[in-house]
């Protein structure tokens, strides 16, 4: 999360037992904290997986950057319209995933 004090990466537990309206409260919940500068070291610890965005950068293509000891960062780009022949047009979204490479090789 981008607040006044740099890029802060709370650590969501468990994401396999939640549903999405669970998640989505304890990101808010942790995105208020982290902008008042209240999330404690356990709270910023221990994530395996990430999943990241460009934000407001734009561009059409970024790679994230996996972060010791995690796995795997995950960096969807923003959809853009392209205009196809005769006139149609089609959202192209990408995705990024990059893997540390002793995860994959043991």
């Amino acid at each position: 999360m981008d607040t006044e004090a740099g890029l802060i990466v709370p650590v969501i537990r468990d994401v396999n037992k939640k549903n999405l309206l669970d998640l989505s409260k304890e990101l808010e919940e942790l995105a208020k904290k982290a902008r008042d500068r209240k999330l404690s070291a356990e709270e910023l610890k221990g994530g395996t997986f990430t999943i990241s965005n460009q934000g407001g950068i734009g561009g059409a293509h970024f790679t994230p950057i996996v972060n010791r000891p995690e796995v795997a960062i995950l960096g969807p780009r923003p959809g853009r319209d392209e205009k196809l022949l005769f006139g149609t047009a089609k959202l192209n979204r990408g995705l990024c995933c990059r893997l540390r490479f002793r995860t994959i090789i043991g």
